[in-house]
């Protein structure tokens, strides 16, 4: 949650120019805090250490100064602020132990700058997941979205693989048997010179072992771009989920 406080800038000196007037002072109105005391609770949720003190510091100490309770959540250690190695850690290279050295040094500083601003240990976590991964978990290793990135690779990259994400008893479209639409499939992508998939706006549901997912695809070849919208359904077939129907538009 981000909150404000009423506070004014002051004016801006302007700079010498000929050509234009100086600029008026800048006020800049912010909404009223609501009423702080003892039954409040904030919690932030940072994504990497520093970005609690840096954006809500003020609202932390008002809300300790009433009596309330914060918590503080760090989605990530910021392990990959390339800034920061080459100031801090003086290096140019990703360097896995230079990343985990920065990782530790921004966390005792995080905790360190909650300590000041009177939040307790018990109530400082971090989630430990990796900066800049956490879209690719989402996007790569959460099930059955997993397909958002590796079904649109695997379309341009093995056809082979593509076709491995159907079941068995896939719903083939207009009565064609399996071995006819997967030769189908094949030859309209091996017979391309240029393609690109790009899927967004994903959403999904799951009712046991059956998963709906609805998105948005731009496919993109040589001779055709289609912008369409998708739904798949999975079924999950051991540990894995394939695909039992697909269909476009809607």
């Amino acid at each position: 949650m981000w909150l404000g406080a009423t506070s004014h800038v002051p004016a801006v000196p302007a700079v010498p120019d000929t050509h234009a007037a100086p600029p008026p002072a800048i006020t800049v109105p912010l909404a009223d805090f609501p009423k702080f005391d003892s039954t409040t609770s904030l919690l932030i949720v940072a994504p990497h250490p520093d970005d609690e003190t840096l954006c809500c510091a003020g609202v932390i100490q008002r809300v300790t100064a009433a009596g309330g309770k914060v918590g503080v959540v760090w989605i990530t250690s910021g392990d990959a602020s390339e800034m920061d190695l080459l100031v801090i850690e003086k290096s140019l290279f990703r360097k896995p132990r230079k990343l985990r050295d920065l990782a530790e040094r921004r966390m005792q500083e995080a905790h360190a700058a909650a300590g000041v601003l009177g939040i307790p240990p018990a109530r400082q976590i971090f989630l430990g997941y990796p900066d800049r991964g956490v879209l690719s978990l989402l996007g790569e290793h959460y099930e059955p979205g997993r397909w958002l990135t590796m079904f649109a690779y695997e379309y341009l990259k093995d056809v082979r693989s593509y076709l491995g994400h159907y079941a068995s008893d896939f719903e083939t479209p207009r009565g064609a048997s399996r071995k006819e639409w997967a030769e189908e499939r094949r030859a309209r992508i091996e017979d391309k010179g240029r393609i690109s998939v790009k899927v967004s706006n994903a959403t999904v549901s799951i009712n046991g072992n059956i998963a709906t997912v609805r998105y948005r695809q731009i496919y993109n070849s040589d001779r055709l771009t289609v912008d369409s919208r998708k739904t798949l359904i999975f079924v999950k077939q051991g540990n894995r989920w394939l695909i039992k129907q697909e269909r476009s538009g809607g």
